[in-house]
């Protein structure tokens, strides 16, 4: 595992550093609720359905992560040919998906301060 210097005491965090803290990470792999913080704020997550969004986000980030990365993974190294017909469906849906966070990633590097 890379830290990049993004770990942090999880009972503080969960506590009081969440919503004052920046998004950060690859965005290949943020989970719908870090978009949520990212494009909203921290305070679109406090009430209403938001809590779900917060629950995630505090608590299941790199689970999610951890299965994109098995997505990743699975897709990735199975060749289309061997794959029963529901699978071929997946990853095709899959590289739908990886195409699309691909761009945002491209852009969020060729943009310091984020997506335009």
């Amino acid at each position: 595992v890379i830290d990049f210097g993004l770990s942090v005491d999880i009972r503080r965090w969960e506590r009081e550093g969440w919503p004052n803290g920046l998004v950060a990470g690859d965005v290949r792999y943020w989970s719908p609720s870090h978009w949520v913080m990212y494009l909203m704020g921290s305070q679109s997550m406090t009430v209403g359905e938001g809590i779900h969004f917060k629950n995630q986000y505090c608590k299941k980030g790199d689970a999610y992560a951890v299965a994109i990365l098995v997505l990743e993974l699975l897709f990735g190294l199975a060749r289309e040919d061997t794959l029963p017909p529901m699978s071929q469906q997946l990853r095709q849906a899959w590289l739908r998906h990886w195409t699309f966070v691909t761009t945002l990633f491209q852009r969020t590097w060729t943009h310091p301060q984020g997506l335009p």
